[in-house]
This record gives C-alpha cells, sequence and structure tokens, in this order.
C-alpha cells in the first residue's frame, strides 16, 4: 500500500490510513498467534510508503519514509474523531483502531452523526 506524496491530511484518505495501521498491527503480530494490540507510528509510515517489511524494524523510524509533521497531524485528526486510539504528540503512538473495528464502519458511523 504505497500513496502519493501526500502534501496535507486531505491527500491520506481515512480508509487508507486506518488500514494502514490495521495491516502495521498484523505485522506485528508473531508466529505463535499473539495478536499485537497496537502499532508504532514508524510501523504506519513505513506500511503507507510501501515498506512494510520495516515494521518493527529501527529503520523505520527514517523520517524520508513519510513527512513526521504530517503523519501527526493526521494522528491527531482521527484520534480527535475518535476513530484512532493513541497519541499524536511525537512519541511512538501506541496507535490501535477502538473496539478494532473495520474502517469502513467506523467511517460510515462516524460521518453519520
Amino acid at each position: 500500500m504505497t500513496i502519493a506524496p501526500p502534501h496535507a491530511c486531505k491527500d491520506i484518505p481515512d480508509e487508507q490510513f486506518l488500514t494502514a495501521v490495521d495491516d502495521a498491527i498484523q505485522i506485528r503480530s508473531d508466529d505463535d498467534g499473539r495478536q499485537w494490540v497496537w502499532a508504532t507510528r514508524w510501523d504506519v509510515a513505513a506500511v503507507l510508503a510501501g515498506r512494510p517489511d520495516l515494521v518493527g524494524i529501527g529503520e523505520a523510524c527514517d523520517p524520508s519514509l513519510f513527512p513526521p509533521d504530517l503523519l501527526s497531524a493526521k494522528i491527531g485528526q482521527l484520534v480527535r474523531r475518535g476513530v484512532l486510539d493513541g497519541c499524536a504528540c511525537g512519541c511512538r503512538g501506541d496507535l490501535s483502531r477502538p473496539g478494532g473495528t473495520e474502517p469502513e464502519r467506523i467511517l460510515r458511523s462516524d460521518s453519520a452523526s
């Protein structure tokens, strides 16, 4: 899942961002069947940049993968709307989906309010 180089939050579709969170969580899950419940901001950046091989690896912290300020802004938007749990302050984020719901269902219920 690679998206065109974004310039603003509106350039990153919400559903695509939330799917990147889901994908990063799934990639972090280990072979023993234990499921991670969160992903770091760098994990999500790696998935969005088309480098899922970097999830959980230090190289994912490379700011050239995805603009860090834009990532923080998008995380903040989604957290404020209640469709993403975590922190947008610039820390690792501990990003997760409220209740583990699918992006389509969250976005539909959000737009209905």
